[in-house]
């Protein structure tokens, strides 16, 4: 079976930014620490459209954070749903919230190794131009292919980045967050450019 958390695997997607690796594994923890509860309500109440959604983002999103396990059982799950194959179904619900309660765990553990090495708290933290337009480039990379992906790196940033200093970012993250894509892809390659020239 796939390990439950690759570290390394999280940190060489992001460049070895360790401070964004703190942030974008924080934000995790925030963000979907509801997810199974979330899920079998959705499968209970027979919305297998949005179940099947969020076992897809959640497949994506696991594979980008180096949870390898949660990322096969969210793909198995979105299997099940798009199969409709309600045997599978019970099984891997409760397979998923198992695995993912394992992934937040070793989530913890490793927002306290990052923390503990580089003796930092990202919440205070400042960047400088050339790592808001490095992190921007990286949400312009993800976007096509994995939009949680880039919806997550934008709300890290803008976390980390007052909307006083960056208000169209913080616009960006508004446009992101109401699915309007096309306006999004614009505002997010104006963005790119901008900083790429300020940095």
């Amino acid at each position: 079976m796939a390990e439950i958390l690759n570290l390394e695997d999280t940190l060489e997607r992001i460049n070895h930014d360790t401070a964004l690796c703190l942030a974008v594994l924080k934000e995790f923890v925030r963000s979907h620490h509801a997810e199974p509860s979330q899920m079998d309500r959705l499968i209970e109440n027979n919305h297998i459209d949005d179940a099947l959604k969020k076992a897809h983002s959640m497949k994506g999103m696991a594979l980008n954070l180096g949870a390898h396990q949660l990322s096969e059982v969210a793909k198995s799950l979105e299997l099940a749903l798009k199969n409709q194959d309600v045997s599978l179904l019970n099984q891997l619900q409760n397979e998923f919230a198992h695995c993912h309660r394992l992934t937040l765990v070793e989530i913890e553990k490793a927002i306290g190794q990052l923390e503990e090495q580089q003796d930092i708290v990202t919440s205070g933290s400042t960047l400088n131009r050339q790592e808001i337009h490095r992190d921007i480039q990286l949400a312009q990379i993800a976007f096509d292919n994995d939009y949680a992906e880039a919806l997550n790196l934008v709300e890290n940033l803008c976390h980390r980045v007052s909307a006083q200093h960056y208000p169209e970012l913080h616009r960006l993250l508004d446009t992101m967050r109401i699915f309007d894509v096309i306006a999004a892809k614009q505002m997010l390659a104006q963005l790119v450019e901008h900083t790429g020239t300020q940095s």
